[in-house]
C-alpha cells in the first residue's frame, strides 16, 4: 500500500533543531539577544534585590529559550505579535531593574514593597507569555494531529492518535478545569500519548523522505512539531494534575548533557542531571557495569522499579523509570536540589539532624513493616532531601538487585561494580553471602547516625575497606565516641551502641530507636548545640580513637 502524505500545507512548520539529538537552543532575533544581555548587565549594576533580579534574569533566560525553539514556525506563520511580546516583556525588566539601581538608600528601603510588587508583576509577564507559546504551539500540533487522523486508515492506530488528541487539548486547560476530566481518562490519555511517542522514536533518526507518524508521511518539521508538543503536554498535565505515569522504559524522553560528569553517586550508582519531557528536572541514576543491550536485565530492573514505585510514603523515595538511551542502563527519578543528608547538614550545619534521622527512621519503618522490605545499603548518599528539607530512603533493595543481575549475566562482582561499603555493615553479614535483615538495617542506622553527626564516614581513619572488615568481624571493633562533639548527646551515644551489639536480638526494635530520636529531636530544638568546628589532620587522629569490645 502507497504511504499516505501529510502535505506540508496542512500542518503548520515549527523547526526544532536542537532539540532532537543537539539540546542547544537557536540564538533568537537580534533584538531579543541584545535585550536578554542588556538585562544581565543590569543585573550585574543592580543594589537593591540582586538575588531577585538574578532570579529574573534566568526567567527571561528561559523565556528567550521557549521563544527560540518556537522562531521558525513563528515566522513562517506571520505571528509577529509573539516576538514583540518577548521583546517588550524583556525591555520592561530591563526598565525595572535598572531604575532600581539608580534609587538611593533611604528611598530603596521607602519603596520596598514597590520593587517587590514590580518584580513580581514581571514573572507574572514571563509566564504569561511563554504559556502562549507553548498555547500557539499546542495548537498548530492539534491540527497536524488531526489531519494526521482523518487520513489514517489503519484502525489500530487511532487509538493512540485519538489519545495524543485529548492530551494537547487537556493541557490547554485551567488546573480547575482539568478536574472535571476523570484520572483514568487522564491515565488513558497519557498512556496512548507514551506509545505514541515510543512509536515515533523508533523512526526519528530515519531519513527525512522516510518520516511517518502512524503510518502517514510527514515532513520533518511536523514530526518535531508533534513530538515535542506532546513532550509539553505530559509536563503540563502532570503538572496540573499530579497524575503519576506508568512506571516504563522513558527512552529518549529523558535526556542529559552527553558531555556531563556525574553530580554524585555511590559504590553502585553515578547520578546525573537531567530533563523529561523537555522541561521536569531529574536525576538519571547510571548502573555502573549494567550496560543497556540485554532485554532479560532491562525487564529485571523495570519490574524492580515497578514494585518500589508502588511504595508510598513521605519519606520514601521512588523511581519514574528506567532508560536504555545511554551505555549503561540507568533509573530516573525526581531531581533533588539539596542532594543527600550529608551535602545538606555539611551546608546548613545548624539543621536539627536528629528530625531529619528521626525521619529517616520513619521511612525504614514503612519498608520494613508495610513492604517487608530491608535497606541493605543505609548510608548518608542513600538519604536525599527533598524541596521541603525533609530526608527520602533512597537506593532500597539495590546492592540486592545488582547482584542477582551479577549473576543473571554471568559477572565477576568486580566487573559489576565495587560491593556495598562494609563500614555501614552489621558483622555477621559483613564479607558474607547472606542477605541484610531487618535487624543488620539497625546498625547501620547507628553508622548512619554517627555519620551525620560527625560529617564523617565510619572508621575513616582506616582508609582500606578491607581493614575494616577483619578489625570488626575478628577483633569486635567499634567506634569510640568523638570528643567536644556537643551535638551528641548521652543519650544519643547510647543509642548508637545498642545499635552496635554484637548479637542481633540484642539490638533494639525499629520503632524504639524512633522514639529515643524523636526525644532528642525535642532536645536539639531546646539546646540549640553548635556545630562543630572542621577538625584539622591532627584533631581527626585524636577525635577518631578506636575502642575494642
Amino acid at each position: 500500500m502507497e504511504d499516505v502524505i501529510l502535505h506540508p500545507g496542512m500542518g503548520v512548520v515549527l523547526t526544532a533543531a536542537g532539540f532532537i539529538g543537539n539540546m542547544c537552543p537557536v540564538p533568537g532575533p537580534q533584538t531579543i539577544v541584545l535585550a536578554l544581555q542588556a538585562i544581565k548587565d543590569a543585573v550585574e549594576q543592580a543594589k537593591w534585590r540582586r538575588e531577585e533580579c538574578q532570579c529574573l534574569s534566568e526567567r527571561c533566560q528561559k523565556l528567550v529559550n521557549a521563544f527560540d525553539e518556537d522562531r521558525e514556525r513563528i515566522r513562517k506563520i506571520g505571528l509577529k505579535e509573539a516576538a514583540e511580546a518577548v521583546e517588550l516583556v524583556l525591555l520592561n525588566v530591563r526598565q525595572k531593574i535598572t531604575e532600581f539601581s539608580s534609587w538611593g538608600r533611604m528611598k530603596a528601603l521607602y519603596r520596598s514593597d514597590d520593587m517587590r510588587r514590580d518584580l513580581e508583576s514581571c514573572n507574572a509577564e514571563i509566564d504569561d507569555v511563554i504559556q502562549k507559546l507553548r498555547l500557539t504551539a499546542g495548537n498548530e500540533a492539534f491540527k497536524i494531529t488531526n489531519e494526521i487522523k482523518c487520513l489514517q486508515k489503519n484502525e489500530v492506530n487511532l487509538p493512540r492518535i485519538t489519545a495524543a488528541m485529548e492530551l494537547l487539548k487537556a493541557s490547554r486547560k485551567d488546573p480547575e478545569d482539568l478536574k472535571t476530566v476523570s484520572v483514568d481518562d487522564l491515565q488513558k490519555y497519557t498512556q496512548g500519548s507514551v506509545d505514541l511517542l515510543q512509536g515515533m522514536q523508533t523512526n526519528m533518526y530515519d531519513d527525512d523522505a522516510k518520516l511517518q507518524i502512524e503510518g502517514v508521511r510527514v515532513d520533518r518539521t511536523q514530526f518535531n512539531a508533534v513530538y515535542k508538543s506532546i513532550m509539553d503536554a505530559l509536563h503540563e498535565v502532570h503538572v496540573k494534575t499530579g497524575v503519576q505515569f506508568e512506571v516504563r522504559n522513558l527512552k529518549r524522553e529523558v535526556w542529559k548533557d552527553p558531555h556531563a560528569q556525574p553530580c554524585d553517586g555511590g559504590d553502585l550508582t553515578e547520578l546525573y542531571e537531567g530533563c523529561l519531557h523537555g522541561h521536569e528536572r531529574v536525576m538519571i541514576k547510571s548502573l555502573r557495569g549494567i550496560r543497556n543491550a540485554n532485554e532479560a536485565t532491562k525487564i529485571r530492573i523495570l519490574n524492580a522499579v515497578k514494585i518500589w514505585a508502588r511504595f508510598r510514603h513521605p519519606r520514601v523515595h521512588t523511581f519514574l523509570g528506567i532508560t536504555d538511551n545511554y551505555y549503561y542502563l540507568s533509573m530516573v527519578s525526581a531531581f533533588y536540589e539539596e542532594g543527600n543528608i550529608m551535602r545538606y547538614t555539611k551546608q546548613y550545619r545548624t539543621k536539627n539532624k536528629y528530625h531529619l534521622l528521626a525521619g529517616t527512621v520513619e521511612g525504614l519503618i514503612y519498608l520494613h513493616e508495610q513492604c517487608g522490605v530491608c535497606h541493605g545499603n543505609l548510608r548518608g548518599n542513600n538519604v536525599l532531601i527533598n524541596d521541603e528539607g525533609e530526608p527520602l530512603v533512597a537506593d532500597f533493595e539495590m546492592s540486592k538487585l545488582l547482584t542477582g543481575v551479577a549473576k543473571d549475566l554471568k559477572l565477576e562482582s568486580a566487573t559489576l561494580t565495587r560491593q556495598p561499603s562494609p563500614r555501614w555493615k552489621a558483622p555477621e553479614i559483613m564479607g558474607t553471602n547472606l542477605q541484610p535483615t531487618f535487624k543488620s538495617d539497625i546498625w547501620s542506622v547507628g553508622m548512619l547516625m554517627l555519620e551525620v553527626l560527625t560529617g564523617l564516614v565510619p572508621f575513616h581513619l582506616y582508609r582500606r575497606n578491607e581493614q575494616v572488615m577483619f578489625q570488626v568481624t575478628h577483633y569486635g571493633l567499634r567506634p569510640s565516641r568523638p570528643e567536644n562533639n556537643k551535638q551528641i548527646h548521652d543519650d544519643a551515644w547510647k543509642l548508637m551502641e545498642d545499635c552496635w551489639a554484637t548479637e542481633p536480638e540484642d539490638r533494639p526494635a525499629l520503632r524504639d530507636v524512633h522514639a529515643r530520636l524523636l526525644k532528642l529531636e525535642a532536645w536539639w530544638e531546646e539546646a540549640k548545640p553548635e556545630p562543630e568546628e572542621e577538625p584539622s589532620f591532627m584533631g581527626m587522629r585524636k577525635y577518631a580513637a578506636y575502642m575494642y569490645d
